[in-house]
C-alpha cells in the first residue's frame, strides 16, 4: 500500500513593517484626500441654499488646509460620510506623497476641488427697503391677527359643541328615569286591574245547591 506523500504548505512570507508603514501611510492620505472632498462638496451645497433662501452661516474652515504644506501637518477628526462615522487621520511626510505619483494627483485634486469652491464669492444678500419691511411687517400683524380670531372662534365652538353634548346627555338621563316611572306606573296598574278580576271571578262563583 503506497503511502500518500504530505504536501507541505508553502509559508508566504509577511511583509515588512517598511511595507506595512508605507500601506497605512498612504491610506491615512487617502482618507484626507476623501475629507477634503466631502467637505467641498458640503461647502458648495451651503452656497446653493445661501443662493436660494437668503442668509446661511458658512461653517468655518480656518482649520481646512489649502496648500500643500498645510495638507502635510493637517490631523485630527472628522465624521465622514451620510453614516455619521468618526475617524481619525494624522500628519503625513511630504516625502511619502512626492514619492508616489498617484498620491500626488489625489492630492493635488481634493486641493484644487477645495480652493475651487471656496474662491467663488457668496452671492449678494438682497437689500431691502423701509418700505418693504413695513409691508412685510403689516402682513406678519394681519396674518397673527386672523390666526388669533380663527383660535379664538374654534375654542367657541368646542366650547358649545361640548354643552350641546352636556344638554343632550341629560335630556337622554331624564329620558330613561320618566321611561323607567311609567313602566313602574304601568306594571302597577296591570297587577291591580289583573288582582281585580280574580277577586270578581271568585265572588260570582254558583253557590252548591246540596
Amino acid at each position: 500500500m503506497k503511502r500518500g506523500r504530505l504536501k507541505v504548505k508553502k509559508a508566504h512570507p509577511k511583509p515588512a513593517i517598511a511595507d506595512i508603514n508605507r500601506d497605512r501611510a498612504h491610506a491615512n492620505i487617502r482618507l484626507k484626500c476623501r475629507i477634503l472632498l466631502e467637505i467641498a462638496a458640503g461647502v458648495a451645497k451651503l452656497r446653493k441654499i445661501h443662493t436660494s433662501a437668503g442668509m446661511l452661516d458658512v461653517q468655518d474652515l480656518s482649520a481646512i488646509p489649502r496648500s500643500l504644506r498645510q495638507f502635510h501637518l493637517w490631523a485630527g477628526k472628522h465624521v465622514l460620510g451620510t453614516q455619521a462615522v468618526s475617524v481619525s487621520f494624522t500628519r503625513n511626510g511630504p516625502q511619502t506623497v512626492r514619492a508616489n505619483e498617484d498620491l500626488r494627483n489625489e492630492v493635488d485634486a481634493a486641493l484644487a476641488a477645495l480652493t475651487g469652491v471656496l474662491a467663488k464669492p457668496l452671492p449678494a444678500a438682497k437689500v431691502q427697503t423701509l418700505a418693504s419691511l413695513r409691508r412685510e411687517l403689516d402682513l406678519s400683524v394681519k396674518l397673527q391677527k386672523i390666526s388669533e380670531a380663527a383660535l379664538v372662534h374654534e375654542k367657541r365652538r368646542t366650547l358649545k359643541l361640548q354643552a350641546d353634548l352636556i344638554a343632550a346627555h341629560n335630556d337622554l338621563e331624564s329620558a330613561k328615569k320618566y321611561a323607567a316611572n311609567e313602566m313602574a306606573k304601568l306594571r302597577a296598574e296591570l297587577s291591580s286591574t289583573q288582582s281585580r278580576r280574580v277577586t270578581a271571578k271568585v265572588v260570582q262563583l254558583p253557590k252548591d245547591r246540596n
